[in-house]
């Protein structure tokens, strides 16, 4: 009778809800809340939504999951500990303020020229790996050019600094090395 009772209740344990996966705070954190967080950051020296809100923070969602979450989850570090999303997560952020930031204190035509896009990517390269580097390298070009004129050729100006730098800055293993790469870029 007790052994029933015990079947019953592990396969009762073993059934799993479809939303499981949809409800589980890590993934919820990753997928969604961190992208808008990022695109709420990167709107913060202008202190105003974008022209169209819903595109931007679902297209930074849905974005941030092919460019930088799926180069992650391949990446085996990050399966070893939380401090290597942590690290990532903090200097993303911090590029994200800088993408933002800098280029609101400049002229309007000049915007795209300004954004020191170059600096969070090389950091996330040497830091974490060539593949995560180009990867937040492009979510943060496209926020970048939401923030300046929604425009695909700013997109693109900033895709190619970002493949730029993390090219240059992939092999590095010296301190010197990292000065020769940002005269290349």
């Amino acid at each position: 009778m007790n052994e029933k009772k015990k079947t019953k209740n592990s396969e009762i344990s073993k059934v799993q809800f479809p939303l499981e996966r949809l409800l589980n705070v890590k993934d919820l954190t990753n997928f969604v809340v961190f992208p808008i967080f990022l695109a709420l950051l990167n709107r913060l020296p202008f202190l105003s939504l974008p022209s169209k809100p819903f595109l931007y923070f679902v297209g930074s969602a849905i974005l941030w999951y092919i460019f930088a979450e799926r180069s992650v989850r391949s990446n085996r570090y990050f399966n070893l500990h939380r401090a290597y999303r942590i690290t990532f997560f903090s200097v993303v952020s911090f590029g994200v303020f800088v993408n933002s930031f800098v280029p609101s204190l400049a002229d309007e035509a000049l915007l795209p020229e300004m954004t020191p896009i170059f600096l969070s990517v090389s950091i996330v390269t040497v830091l974490i790996g060539y593949q995560e580097g180009i990867g937040s390298g492009l979510f943060m070009s496209f926020l970048a050019s939401a923030n300046l004129d929604n425009s695909l050729e700013t997109f693109i100006l900033l895709s190619v600094v970002v493949l730029a730098t993390a090219l240059t800055t992939r092999a590095i293993e010296r301190r010197i090395e990292i000065a020769r790469a940002g005269f290349e870029v």
